[in-house]
């Protein structure tokens, strides 16, 4: 059976990853500059290593080791990442190079979760005594 029959219509992944493609088109100034060397190998897509992120974030996952392990067993990781295996130096390169390119990205993600109400901000207003 293809992994995509275990991974349900509603499972959040799907929306990760409609949600960075659609982003990532809408915004390609978010992609890094990546040189690009005839000796090494391919490097991994931007939006591949953001769904990663997105997921470890909202799935409370912060260590790289931890992400590289269960992008072998976890089946949503599996289907999110099309069956690809980053290794943890790739990972934790990746957040530290990209972090202004994260940060933006996960404005962008909290404001459409927001504005659709898949989450609900709450303000609080400070008043000031004098």
């Amino acid at each position: 059976m293809a992994i995509d029959s275990y991974i349900s219509l509603s499972n959040p992944v799907r929306v990760i990853g409609a949600f960075v493609d659609k982003i990532i088109e809408q915004h390609p100034e978010l992609l890094p500059e990546v040189g690009t060397k005839s000796t090494s190998r391919p490097v991994y897509k931007f939006a591949t290593l953001i769904k990663l992120y997105i997921y470890s974030y909202l799935n409370s996952i912060k260590s790289s080791r931890k992400l590289e392990q269960e992008s072998y067993r976890n089946l949503e990781l599996l289907w999110l990442l099309g069956n690809l295996h980053p290794d943890y130096r790739t990972i934790a390169d990746f957040r530290a190079k990209n972090k202004d390119s994260i940060h933006k990205l996960t404005l962008i993600l909290r404001k459409f979760l927001i504005n659709n109400g898949y989450i609900y901000q709450v303000l609080l207003r400070l008043t000031v005594q004098k």
